[in-house]
């Protein structure tokens, strides 16, 4: 769920999740500011590091509310939860 009311450049606040449009792209991520510069960076910071925001980003809104599937299978009538 995306708050789209939440959507001032002036009122990120560093680490929370947002919704934004890059390069034609939608993306969600974290945003960081240092020194003077807003930095993206994605929750698989290990193989997408952090880059600095490009002038073509626009702010959709802030991420308030997020559900995943979990990973689980089947197996012989039980279930296997794979983490």
């Amino acid at each position: 769920m995306v708050d789209l009311a939440d959507k001032d450049p002036q009122m990120i606040v560093d680490g929370k999740t947002l919704v934004l449009r890059e390069d034609n792209t939608i993306k969600i991520k974290r945003l960081f500011r240092q020194g003077g510069k807003l930095l993206t960076r994605s929750q698989d910071s290990i193989n997408y590091p952090d880059y600095e925001a490009g002038e073509d980003m626009a702010l959709i809104g802030r991420v308030i509310w997020v559900a995943m599937r979990s990973n689980m299978e089947k197996i012989g009538g039980s279930l296997n939860f794979n983490r």
